[in-house]
């Protein structure tokens, strides 16, 4: 009777979390720049790191 009673409650979870998957499916939005990826941002990068660098001193 437990193990029917624990069948039924996980059963009903699985359909929860594929209903509410369901209902946010498409609403993603990410965090990051759209331009995070792009060659110029790169560029953008390397330039400034070469900038900032600091030479070896021996």
């Amino acid at each position: 009777m437990i193990k029917k009673i624990i069948g039924i409650i996980l059963s009903l979870a699985v359909v929860a979390v594929m209903v509410f998957a369901l209902l946010g499916a498409g609403t993603y939005q990410s965090m990051l720049p759209d331009d995070l990826f792009s060659a110029e941002s790169a560029e953008t990068v390397v330039e400034s790191a070469a900038e900032s660098a600091e030479p070896v001193v021996e």
